[in-house]
C-alpha cells in the first residue's frame, strides 16, 4: 500500500479552470481549492512558449447572452445539442430581412491572433468570421469547405462530427473586434428573419493556430500550471507586481541611441513574430538599444530590471546600462553568461544578476539594484566584444541583434513576464485555499507534504502552507524561506484558546532548487523534514488548534499578502501524524 492512499486531500497541479484547482484526492470534489488572481497574468506553457493566460482572449466565450457580446438584429438561444455532446450550444437567428446579421466582442490588438467558433448548419448554410478591418472568412457548414476569404488571412475548417466544425481564421498586424455573422451563401451576410446557424464555444488567442479550447467568463481567476525548465507542470503563485517599461515589446516607439529599430522581425518567445530588430548605426560610438526616460525611480527603492534578447549578427554581447548612470550587467549573447563589469571604466555593478535559457537561442537577462537617484531610465547596450569592459564600437549599420519584452518592476528579483502597451500594467496576486475541510485536515494530529521548486530567496518575504479556523488565532503553518532567518523552513502552532504556541526553525538552509518538506504534528511528537532529513523536533505537549481552513502561499494564517514566489509540484495533507521513516521516504529526493 502507498502511502498517499492514506491522504486526504492531494492537489497535483494538472485540472483546472477559471477559479478552481482540481485535487486528485478526494475525487468527489470536495478537496478542489478556490483559486483568485483578479488580472490576466503570463506562463511558460508545455511547449515552451511564454502566453498569456487564460489563453482565450475573449470573455464569456460560450455565453452570448451575457453584455459582452453585443447583437445586431439576432437573436441567441441556449440550451441547444452541442459538438461536445452537452446542451452548450446556441441558435443563432436572424431577426430582420435583407440586413446583416451578427455578435461580436470589441477587442483591439497588435499581433497574429487565431479566431475560431464551433458552428453548425441551421436553416443557413454559412457562418462568416469577420474584424472591423475588413479581414473575413465564410465557411459552408453544409460541407465543410472554405468559401470567399480575404487575402491578408489564412482560414481552416475542422470537422468534430455531427455536422459541427470549427472554424477559424488567422489574422496578422493590428485587428480588431471579433464578429461572428449567420450568411446564407458565400461572401453575402445579408439574411432573412428567421435564419440561423448553430454556434458554440468562440475563441480568440495569440498565435497562427486554433488553440484547444478554454472557457471564460470574465478571464480572471486563471491557474497558471507553468512549464519552466520542461518537465510536469507547476502551479504558480506570485505576489503582485507592476511593469513600469512601456510599451514592453514595441522598440520602435521608443527613444534610440544611434539603432534602428525594426518591427516584427522574427519569432519572440511567445511563438509569435513580432520581436524587434534592433541594428547599429554608421559612426563609432557606444550603442544603446533603447533609453526608456518614462520611468521615475525611487532613491533606496530596489528593482529589477528584464529583457529577452537573441543573437543577430556581429553583435557579441548585451548589457544593461542603468540610468542612474553608475552600474553595468553584461551578457554574452552565445551563451547568455554574465561577463561583468569594468570598475576602470567607471562602472559598479548590479546587486545581482542572471540569464535564462527559452531556448532557440532567445535569452531572458536579468539584474537588480538599488536606486540611488530619482533617474529610472531602461538602457540596455550592445558589444561587439565579450570582454568585461564597455568601449565604443565602429558601426556598419548593418550588425543586428534581436530584443523583445522589457521590463521593470520594483522588488529584489524577477517575476513573470507582463505584456505592456501604453502604460504601465500590473499583475496582481496569486491566490489558492480551501474553507470547510475540517474533516480532511487531521484536528489532533497530521501531516502536511510539499514538493516546490525554489526559485528565489527574498529576504523580505515569506510563503507559508497554512492550515487555520479562518482567523489570526489558531493555525498550523509550513514557512519556507522565513523572512530573517536565513532562508530556513519554520514549523509554527499557535492556540489562542490555551496559550499553546510552538516554533521550530530548520537546521538547515532552503537552497534554490527542487525541495520536498513536510510538517508533522501530534502533542510531544513534532517534526520537520527536509529533503529527507530531520531538521526539526520538539517533544513539548499541548494542545492541537482546531482548522478548517487551508491557504496556499500566503504570510498570514487569514489572508494572502507579501507573497513569495511559490512553484507548487504538489501538496498533500494526511489525517495522521506519519511515522519519522514514513516522513524521511516521503520527502527523500
Amino acid at each position: 500500500m502507498s502511502l498517499y492512499d492514506d491522504a486526504s486531500l492531494i492537489m497535483y497541479p494538472s485540472g483546472y479552470k477559471e477559479d478552481k484547482i482540481y485535487s486528485l484526492k478526494p475525487t468527489d470534489g470536495s478537496g478542489d481549492l478556490t483559486f483568485t488572481r483578479a488580472s490576466t497574468a503570463t506562463r511558460v506553457n508545455a511547449e515552451g512558449l511564454i502566453e498569456t493566460s487564460p489563453v482565450n482572449l475573449l470573455t464569456y466565450s460560450n455565453d452570448f447572452s451575457n453584455a459582452a457580446w453585443l447583437k445586431d438584429r439576432c437573436t441567441l438561444t441556449y440550451g441547444q445539442s452541442g459538438y461536445d455532446g452537452t446542451s452548450n450550444a446556441w441558435l443563432m437567428q436572424s431577426t430582420a430581412t435583407a440586413l446583416s446579421s451578427r455578435c461580436y466582442q470589441v477587442f483591439s490588438g497588435s499581433n497574429n491572433f487565431n479566431r475560431s467558433v464551433y458552428a453548425k448548419k441551421g436553416t443557413s448554410d454559412y457562418v462568416a468570421i469577420y474584424t472591423t478591418s475588413s479581414g473575413y472568412a465564410y465557411f459552408n457548414l453544409s460541407n465543410g469547405t472554405i468559401g470567399t476569404q480575404s487575402n491578408n488571412i489564412n482560414a481552416s475548417i475542422l470537422s468534430v462530427g455531427d455536422g459541427w466544425y470549427r472554424c477559424s481564421v488567422t489574422m496578422s498586424s493590428i485587428y480588431d473586434n471579433h464578429y461572428i455573422f449567420v450568411a446564407n451563401s458565400d461572401n453575402i451576410t445579408t439574411t432573412n428573419s428567421g435564419d440561423n446557424i448553430y454556434i458554440q464555444d468562440a475563441q480568440l488567442n495569440i498565435g497562427t493556430t486554433a488553440k484547444p479550447y478554454f472557457p471564460t467568463t470574465d478571464r480572471l481567476n486563471v491557474p497558471r500550471i507553468d512549464y519552466t525548465g520542461g518537465g510536469c507542470g507547476s502551479l504558480l503563485l506570485e505576489k503582485q507586481s507592476t511593469n513600469l517599461a512601456f510599451p514592453s515589446e514595441d522598440l520602435t516607439a521608443l527613444t534610440t541611441g544611434g539603432m534602428t529599430n525594426t518591427a516584427n522581425q522574427t519569432i519572440s518567445p511567445d511563438g509569435t513574430q513580432n520581436a524587434d530588430k534592433s541594428t547599429i548605426g554608421t559612426t563609432t560610438r557606444f550603442y544603446d538599444v533603447i533609453t526608456e526616460p518614462i520611468i521615475v525611480a525611487t532613491i533606496g527603492t530596489t528593482y529589477t530590471t528584464s529583457f529577452f534578447a537573441k543573437k543577430g549578427t556581429g553583435i557579441e554581447s548585451i548589457y544593461f546600462f542603468q540610468g542612474d548612470g553608475i552600474r553595468i550587467a553584461k551578457f554574452n549573447l552565445n551563451n547568455g553568461a554574465y561577463i561583468g563589469h569594468s570598475p576602470s571604466d567607471g562602472y559598479n555593478a548590479f546587486s545581482s544578476y542572471s540569464s535564462q535559457s527559452l531556448g532557440n537561442g532567445w535569452y531572458r537577462f536579468t539584474a537588480t539594484y538599488t536606486a540611488a537617484t530619482t533617474v529610472g531610465k531602461f538602457v540596455i547596450g550592445v558589444s561587439t566584444n565579450t570582454n568585461n569592459s564597455v568601449t565604443a564600437i565602429s558601426g556598419n549599420g548593418t550588425d543586428f541583434v534581436y530584443v523583445w519584452g522589457l521590463q521593470y518592476e520594483i522588488g529584489s528579483y524577477v517575476s513573470s513576464y507582463i505584456p505592456t502597451v501604453a502604460s504601465s500594467v500590473t499583475r496582481l496576486a496569486d491566490s489558492a485555499s480551501k474553507t470547510g475541510i475540517s474533516s480532511l485536515i487531521g484536528q489532533t494530529q497530521g501531516t502536511l507534504f510539499v514538493d516546490i521548486d525554489v526559485i528565489n530567496l527574498n529576504p523580505s518575504n515569506v510563503s507559508r502552507i497554512i492550515l487555520s479556523d479562518g482567523t489570526t488565532n489558531n493555525y498550523i503553518f509550513l514557512g519556507i524561506n522565513e523572512a530573517g532567518s536565513g532562508n530556513l523552513s519554520r514549523l509554527f502552532i499557535n492556540n489562542f484558546g490555551t496559550s499553546f504556541s510552538l516554533s521550530l526553525f530548520s537546521s538547515t538552509a532552503i537552497t534554490i532548487g527542487l525541495h520536498k518538506l513536510a510538517l508533522a504534528y501530534k502533542s510531544g511528537e513534532f517534526a520537520l523534514y527536509l529533503d529527507g532529513n530531520s531538521v526539526a523536533s520538539s517533544s513539548a505537549t499541548g494542545t492541537i488548534p482546531a482548522t478548517s481552513q487551508i491557504v496556499i502561499g500566503g504570510t498570514s494564517p487569514s489572508t494572502i499578502s507579501n507573497l513569495e514566489t511559490l512553484v507548487l509540484n504538489k501538496s498533500i495533507l494526511f489525517p495522521t501524524r506519519l511515522t519519522n521513516t514514513e516522513l524521511q521516504s516521503l520527502t527523500s529526493l
